[in-house]
């Protein structure tokens, strides 16, 4: 099983691009608040069982889907470079890597200023995620949300030059994942071309390492 981790910044555009990748390859799409919202019932924000059961959750559904063999799995996190979020990233990747499976991050990024201009968007409320400008600064203040995951090698996507689309296009390029069926371009990944990696470096796509 391939999983991809998209991380940036809350309002970032994480979940648009996963959904138009989810789309493009057929994949499943667990974004971070299909089992915030699940804990959310029970439990609120800051309550020591919140974030242990999400973490959890997570943790046990990835590795099911490497044990279980599927295809792919595309998911979305917020991400800081702190020692919590950088165990949390290895257990999950040790959980797929168990079965045989493989972990790739894509940091997608804005200037602050677009944050601040799409964290009010409605379409944000339905998956109650933040949507006060406020709390957003709040975040970015404290932690440096902007940041790659350390000792990792990312793609990183300008989300204010990309469109979903096109996003999902590039990430299915740089990474040779599979195509569906259903996406209406064949099942193969596309090729790597002169003119594709040119298309890449004026979108504002591009592969760094870290650590």
């Amino acid at each position: 099983m391939k999983h991809v981790i998209l991380y940036g910044p809350p309002a970032s555009g994480k979940l648009t691009v996963a959904e138009a990748l989810g789309r493009l390859t057929g994949w499943g799409v667990v974004h971070n608040h299909l089992s915030n919202n699940l804990v959310l019932e029970a439990f609120p924000y800051g309550h020591p069982e919140f974030s242990r059961l999400v973490i959890s959750i997570r943790g046990q559904l990835f590795e099911a889907a490497a044990k279980a063999r599927v295809d792919g799995l595309i998911s979305t996190l917020v991400y800081a470079p702190e020692d919590l979020d950088d165990r949390i990233l290895a257990d999950w990747k040790r959980r797929v890597a168990k079965h045989g499976g493989e972990t790739v991050f894509v940091r997608l990024y804005c200037k602050e200023a677009t944050l601040l201009e799409r964290v009010g968007n409605p379409s944000r409320q339905g998956h109650k995620k933040i949507i006060e400008k406020a709390f957003l600064r709040g975040w970015l203040k404290r932690f440096d949300l902007f940041a790659e995951v350390r000792g990792a090698r990312s793609l990183a996507i300008d989300t204010d030059k990309v469109k979903p689309a096109r996003a999902a296009e590039l990430i299915a390029l740089a990474l040779r994942l599979p195509v569906s069926a259903r996406a209406g371009i064949g099942t193969h990944p596309p090729r790597r071309t002169k003119a594709a990696a040119k298309l890449r470096a004026k979108s504002g796509a591009r592969v760094k390492q870290r650590g």
